[in-house]
């Protein structure tokens, strides 16, 4: 019996030893998770030009724009992908196609340059985007880029308006500007 119990020492060392696999000194890599990158090349009072690059360019995306206020309301990213696909929803329902087909339509692939226009000037607003399949599954982390309008440039110049000539639908119109170094 002591014979046994002098071995026991032994037998534990070995088993804690040969038990353990070493671990790999070099991990393996992960795979890279894509991503989408938003570039703001010019803004104007009304406009911004913008770049979207995906990191594959094989993935599909959603890119859009909307006021700062409004994207702040949302709790998370996943909030505002989630309220996107239930606009969606509703665009694909109006027009009588599913989702899939709707999306289909209207994602994104590769690199875009685009000009947005008609915005609110001296107003904040998001660019954002992010990589979505036909399914309606996000494929990205959503990517945000703010930005601001230019304030239009007040002046205090006058027009004087004369309507003469009025018909029915008719009307003849004559403005003219106080000086003419307006134009």
């Amino acid at each position: 019996m002591n014979r046994i119990i002098s071995y026991l020492p032994l037998l534990l060392i070995f088993a804690l030893f040969t038990g353990c696999e070493k671990d790999n000194p070099t991990p393996e890599p992960k795979p890279e998770v894509p991503s989408v990158e938003i570039t703001i090349d010019a803004v104007s009072s009304t406009s911004v030009e913008f770049r979207v690059t995906p990191s594959d360019d094989d993935i599909t995306y959603m890119v859009m724009i909307a006021p700062k206020g409004y994207l702040e309301e949302f709790t998370s990213d996943e909030a505002i992908i989630d309220d996107d696909l239930l606009w969606f929803e509703s665009i694909a329902y109006e027009e009588g196609i599913t989702l899939e087909e709707y999306l289909a339509k209207n994602l994104r692939k590769g690199t875009l340059k685009d000009k947005q226009g008609d915005l609110t000037p001296g107003s904040e607003y998001y660019i954002y985007a992010y990589g979505l399949d036909t399914k309606g599954v996000p494929t990205t982390a959503l990517t945000k880029e703010s930005f601001t309008t230019l304030e239009v440039e007040k002046n205090n110049r006058t027009f004087d308006i004369e309507v003469s000539d009025i018909g029915y639908s008719t009307a003849r119109v004559s403005i003219k500007p106080e000086t003419d170094d307006f134009f």
